[in-house]
């Protein structure tokens, strides 16, 4: 589930150690994405335990 993944990233780097962090997102934002909604619109702002500011810099928005 995505927000699984999201919620307990911080866990996981305790077993594989990486500096970065690595958005998660939902099939459903991914096509609005492709679509042209925005990231606000689409929840990727707020609802988010890991930061999508990269991913939004890198689309653009």
């Amino acid at each position: 589930c995505q927000m699984q993944l999201d919620m307990f990233q911080k866990e996981a780097k305790q077993y594989v150690p990486s500096d970065k962090d690595m958005p998660i997102i939902h099939m459903s934002q991914l096509i609005g994405l492709a679509l042209g909604i925005s990231p606000a619109e689409l929840g990727m702002t707020k609802r988010h335990m890991t930061s999508t500011a990269a991913l939004n810099r890198f689309i653009g928005a």
